[in-house]
């Protein structure tokens, strides 16, 4: 377990060395802009045109810079947070283990990356629960495949066996099956099945659990938070009025990319992006942009939701294309 956190980085108890460091430099931006623009062209160009996929890369980029900023120094905790929901990441938790996301094991710098949300995300519940006089647990929520919420069940227990934390099993909320729009039930598959099924009016909390959740607090790292700000828009009839949604990255592996994996494009030769920050930013942004014009049924909406950073609204830019 981690033995505390500095600038939203897990230090190790061996030795306390930052696991992961931030951003994009400022050629890298620019790179990155270029790079994902033309890949999304070559992917997307039939659905929107250049200009639109470009303002979308642009906002995207821009968000996850945003994001990514808010681990130095590491995001507030509020005694009103109401549920920590951990959306679950690439990689399994314990090292040598693989729980099936297979689209990311030829990437290296993919490895614990879930493994660094469950922490944080434990972390944040403990705090919480320090602030508040009652000393209650605020409830913690992850949604993922069966496979991974058997692992994460698994470890939960034998964390608390283990006494590195003491919230009850009712204090979880864990689920592999999901409520879609037209009525049935389905497998959880990918992150916007997680959230086409995270319906918060369904969720009363408090004492009596008779109101709605005041805060919700989301662990991600910033590329994922990318994708996920624009399904809460497009799903957001999901969320109460009443309830802030407040993202609390994780910071992104500074490790760089295998040389296997590297990102071909002319641009490279002005700015490197064989970084993990890079390679999972163009992941994201072609994933969000096949969720927005691709899938079918596609988004409402090229947008993102509101969301909170600390404790500020943040608004993201418009995107003027539909």
């Amino acid at each position: 377990m981690a033995i505390g956190i500095e600038g939203g980085r897990i230090l190790r108890r061996k030795d306390g060395r930052p696991l992961y460091s931030p951003v994009f430099s400022e050629d890298q931006k620019v790179g990155l802009i270029d790079c994902a623009t033309e890949k999304l062209q070559r992917e997307f160009g039939q659905y929107a045109p250049v200009g639109v996929l470009k303002e979308f890369v642009q906002n995207g980029v821009h968000l996850i810079d945003t994001v990514e900023q808010a681990t130095v120094p590491v995001s507030q905790v509020y005694s009103d947070t109401d549920i920590v929901y951990i959306d679950s990441g690439p990689g399994a938790y314990l090292p040598g283990t693989h729980k099936g996301d297979y689209q990311y094991e030829p990437y290296d710098w993919s490895r614990g990356m879930d493994r660094a949300r469950i922490r944080m995300g434990l972390m944040v519940a403990m705090k919480v629960t320090s602030l508040r006089p009652e000393k209650n647990p605020p409830l913690i929520m992850y949604t993922a495949t069966p496979k991974e919420n058997a692992l994460f069940t698994e470890l939960i227990t034998d964390l608390r066996d283990k006494e590195i934390h003491n919230f009850p099993p009712e204090n979880f909320i864990v689920y592999g099956n999901y409520r879609g729009k037209d009525g049935q039930e389905n497998v959880i598959k990918h992150t916007g099945h997680q959230i086409e099924g995270l319906d918060l009016h369904e969720i009363k909390v408090g004492k009596n659990r008779d109101r709605s959740p005041n805060r919700v607090v989301v662990i991600t790292q910033s590329a994922h938070w990318l994708r996920i700000a624009h399904l809460m828009e497009n799903f957001s009839e999901n969320f109460p009025d009443e309830t802030k949604v407040q993202v609390f990255p994780v910071a992104t592996p500074s490790r760089l990319a295998s040389i296997g994996n590297r990102v071909s494009s002319e641009n490279i030769m002005s700015s490197d992006l064989n970084t993990a920050a890079c390679q999972y930013a163009l992941m994201e942004l072609g994933g969000t942009a096949a969720s927005i014009w691709k899938y079918d049924p596609p988004m409402a909406s090229p947008n993102m939701c509101r969301f909170y950073i600390n404790n500020e609204l943040y608004v993201p830019a418009v995107n003027n294309g539909n």
